[in-house]
């Protein structure tokens, strides 16, 4: 655990590297932005097709919901603290860390803990803005709380894998396309569907498309995707902090 006033401490210290930085700001309005969008032209686009007869957008609505606020929301709060991460790590405030009485665990904790904290809001925003979840509360607030860890694991891919900011923008472009791994599977039968299981965020996202078929064993497939992100996220605090004392 990290005591509070080192919490502050660090917050602070993020909100300076933010006003230095636009391009993290934007990062997280993006999302916003795009969800917004969404829902002023996505009914339109389906009154369109819908009238001609051409394609029935309805069917997709889960995925796409899914996909912008579980997926890309978590993704966009976790590159966000990523990069801030990477900024301290080039500003060698890591290093000065292994010699003050803060433990490195500590910090580890309030630079995983905190993008969680944070996705789970922002996955339930994007879920309002897009009004394409009809679900109890309770059940998205689940999926929001499962969802999450994707914000850690974005938070700890890209300073453990990346040496600078240049290779960092490349893991964060690929940590984007990964995301295509669920909405693939989506349209792949059942149980050949499964093998996208290998890709933890999918079982979170399963769990949101059963719940919305009215599916009884969604809970299932949520304790999936919880394992499935709480397995990724320990490997990943291990290996960063084998790296941090390099």
């Amino acid at each position: 655990m990290i005591a509070p006033r080192t919490a502050v401490h660090l917050a602070r210290n993020d909100f300076k590297l933010v006003r230095r930085d636009s391009f993290l700001v934007g990062a997280l309005l993006y999302i916003v932005v795009l969800a917004v969008l969404m829902r002023i032209f996505l009914p339109v686009l389906h009154r369109y097709l819908a009238d001609r007869d051409l394609y029935d957008l309805e069917p997709l609505y889960p995925l796409l919901a899914s996909y912008v606020a579980v997926m890309l929301g978590a993704m966009m709060v976790g590159i966000f603290f990523g990069f801030l991460l990477i900024d301290e790590r080039d500003e060698h405030t890591l290093s000065a860390l292994l010699v003050t009485p803060l433990p490195l665990r500590s910090y580890i904790a309030y630079r995983v803990g905190v993008p969680v904290l944070l996705a789970v809001p922002l996955i339930l925003l994007l879920f309002a803005i897009l009004d394409l979840a009809w679900l109890p509360l309770w059940q998205l607030a689940l999926i929001a709380l499962a969802g999450a860890p994707l914000a850690a694991i974005t938070t700890l891919f890209l300073p453990t894998f990346a040496d600078n900011k240049v290779q960092a923008f490349a893991l964060a472009k690929i940590l984007s396309a990964s995301a295509f791994v669920p909405i693939g599977a989506y349209f792949v039968d059942e149980p050949w569907q499964f093998l996208a299981g290998f890709y933890p965020p999918y079982w979170v996202l399963k769990a949101f498309w059963t719940a919305s078929e009215d599916g009884s064993g969604w809970w299932f497939f949520l304790v999936l995707g919880i394992a499935g992100g709480c397995a990724l996220t320990a490997w990943l605090v291990a290996r960063f902090e084998r790296l941090a004392h390099r």
